[in-house]
C-alpha cells in the first residue's frame, strides 16, 4: 500500500514564477535597508548595488538568475520513513502549573522542568529555550537560557539562538568554547551544534542596526550566525498571501545571499510562512487558515528551489488553554502537514501564540503524534492479515478476541492510547471520571518528581556557570 506522505502541489509552474519575478523586482527596485556599513561593503563588493547615502542593497535580475544558477540544491524526495515529531522554545514568560491548574509566571526551576519534560518525552526532537525565567536579570536570559538547556537535556538536540545584546556575544561564544570540551556529552551519538546564534529580520526589508552589528560581530570572529525571517500578513507584509509570500521569499533570498557571500555557502536556508494580523485587535493569531496556506504553498515553493530548509502547514495555536481549539489547530497543522508537505512537525508546548507554555500540552502532543505515527505505518495486505482461514475457522457466531491470531496481530494493528480515551462511560465514572488534561497533568508531574537527566559534567557545569556570574557582574547594574 501506499503511504500518506505526500508534495502536494498547489501552484502552477507560472504563479511560482510570478511570485519569484515579484521577489526579484523587490530586491532591484525597492532593496534592502541596511544599517551596517560594513555589510553594504561586502555586498557590494559581490556585484550588489549600493546606495550608501540611503543605506540600501539592491540585487538585479542578473545577480539572482547567477546566484541561484551557481546553488547546490539537496534531494527533496520525499523520507517514507519519517516520523511525526516537534520541537519546543518559543520564549514563553508564562506557563500552566498542572498542579495548581493555573498560568504562573515562569521561573528558572519551571524552565529546567520543561526542558526535562521535553527530554523525556520521544517524540519531541529539538529543545529550544520555551520557558522564559522571569526570576533572573533580562539581560542574563540569554545566557542562562543555554546552561539550562546544555545541563536538563541528556537525550535530544537542545540549543537556543538566542543574543538580544551585542554585549553578550563574547560570553555566549566562551561558554559554546566549554561545551565543546565536555567530556559527557561528546560520548552521545548524535551531533550537538554548541554555537548556535540566530537573529532576525522583522521590519520589512530591512536589516536593522543592532542584528547587523550581531552578524558582522560574528563573522569576523569566524563563527556562523543566521538571519531568519518573520512575516505578519497586513503588519511588515502585504494582506494578501501572494504578497506576503513574494516579500519573504526576497527577504529571504538576501538571507541566503549573506550566507554565500560572507560565509561561501551554497546550499539555500530558505524559510516561507507566516501569520496574518487580525484587523480588529492587531494580534497576530496563529491557527488560521491563511498560514496553513501560506505553508503549503511555500512548501512547494522550496521544493522547487530544492531549498536545505523547509516550510509545511503550522501546527501552532492561539487557544489559551489545552481546550478544543489548541486540539484542533495542533491536529490540523499535523494532518495537513502529512499530506502535503512531506512530513508532520508540531509545536509541542506553546499556547496563545508564544506566550504560555504548557507542560500538558507537550505530552499530550507527544500522545498525538503517536496517533499520526499509526497513521503513516498503514497496513499490511497478505494472506496472514487478509485471515481468511481464521475466518473460516471461526464461523458464523464465533468470536475472534481469544483466537491466536488476534493475540499475534494486535500490538502492531490496534494503537493503544495512554491519555485518550480508551473506556466506555460507566468504567470511566467509576474510575474518577478524569479528563485527558488531567491525566495528561499527572503525568507531567510524575515526570517532574523521577526524573533528572544530565547532559553536563560537574566540572563543565561550574565552568558555564563560572562565565554566567561573570556577566553578572560585569553587566548587571
Amino acid at each position: 500500500m501506499k503511504k500518506l506522505l505526500q508534495n502536494f502541489d498547489m501552484l502552477s509552474m507560472e504563479e511560482i514564477k510570478m511570485i519569484e519575478s515579484t521577489a526579484f523586482r523587490i530586491l532591484d527596485e525597492v532593496g534592502v535597508k541596511v544599517d551596517n556599513a560594513r555589510v553594504i561593503e561586502v555586498l557590494e563588493s559581490s556585484g550588489a548595488r549600493a546606495d550608501a547615502k540611503a543605506g540600501k542593497v539592491f540585487f538585479d535580475r542578473k545577480y539572482m538568475e547567477k546566484f541561484l544558477a551557481e546553488a547546490e540544491g539537496v534531494d527533496q524526495t520525499i523520507d517514507q520513513n519519517v516520523r511525526a515529531s516537534g520541537g519546543i522554545g518559543g520564549y514563553g514568560l508564562n506557563y500552566f502549573d498542572p498542579e495548581s491548574g493555573t498560568v504562573k509566571k515562569n521561573t528558572l526551576k519551571s524552565a529546567e522542568n520543561i526542558i526535562k519534560l521535553a527530554d523525556y518525552l520521544p517524540n519531541i526532537s529539538t529543545i529550544g529555550l520555551g520557558a522564559v525565567p522571569g526570576d533572573i536579570p533580562a539581560v542574563l536570559i540569554p545566557l542562562y537560557g543555554r546552561y539550562l538547556l546544555w545541563r536538563h537535556s541528556e537525550n535530544k538536540w537542545a540549543g537556543d539562538g538566542l543574543i538580544w545584546d551585542i554585549k553578550l556575544c563574547p560570553y555566549i561564544v566562551e561558554m559554546s568554547e566549554i561545551m565543546k570540551q565536555d567530556t559527557v556529552r561528546t560520548k552521545k551519538p548524535f551531533l550537538q551544534k554548541y554555537l548556535n546564534a540566530s537573529i532576525f529580520l522583522i521590519s520589512p526589508l530591512h536589516f536593522a542596526r543592532e542584528e547587523a552589528e550581531q552578524f558582522v560581530w560574528f563573522w569576523e570572529r569566524g563563527h556562523y550566525i543566521h538571519l531568519d525571517i518573520m512575516t505578519t500578513m497586513g503588519a511588515n507584509a502585504p494582506v494578501t498571501i501572494a504578497g506576503a509570500l513574494a516579500k519573504h521569499l526576497a527577504e529571504g533570498f538576501f538571507a541566503c545571499i549573506l550566507d554565500r557571500v560572507f560565509y561561501g555557502r551554497k546550499q539555500l536556508w530558505l524559510t516561507l510562512y507566516g501569520a496574518p494580523i487580525d484587523m480588529r485587535n492587531g494580534s497576530q493569531p496563529y491557527g488560521r487558515p491563511e498560514t496553513q496556506l501560506m505553508g503549503i504553498a511555500g512548501a512547494q515553493i522550496l521544493r522547487y528551489y530544492k531549498s536545505a530548509a523547509g516550510a509545511g502547514p503550522s501546527a501552532n495555536t492561539t487557544a489559551k488553554a489545552d481546550d478544543i481549539e489548541c486540539g484542533l489547530n495542533l491536529a490540523s497543522g499535523a494532518m495537513l502537514g502529512l499530506l502535503s508537505s512531506g512530513g508532520p512537525s508540531m509545536d509541542m508546548d506553546l499556547l496563545s501564540v508564544d506566550e504560555i507554555i504548557s507542560p500538558v500540552k507537550m505530552v499530550l502532543a507527544n500522545e498525538y503524534a503517536n496517533y499520526v505515527n499509526r497513521l503513516l505505518d498503514g497496513f499490511k495486505i497478505n494472506e496472514d492479515t487478509l485471515a481468511f482461514d481464521v475466518m473460516k475457522e471461526v464461523g458464523p457466531g464465533g468470536l475472534f478476541m481469544d483466537h491466536e491470531h488476534t493475540v499475534t496481530h494486535f500490538k502492531e494493528e490496534i494503537w493503544l492510547p495512554e491519555f485518550m480515551s480508551h473506556e466506555m462511560m460507566a468504567s470511566w465514572l467509576n474510575s474518577g471520571k478524569k479528563t485527558i488534561v488531567e491525566k495528561a497533568g499527572e503525568k507531567v508531574l510524575d515526570v517532574w518528581k523521577t526524573y533528572h537527566p544530565k547532559g553536563i559534567s560537574d566540572e563543565t557545569e561550574r565552568k558555564l556557570l563560572g562565565v554566567i556570574e561573570r556577566a553578572k557582574r560585569e553587566l548587571v547594574r
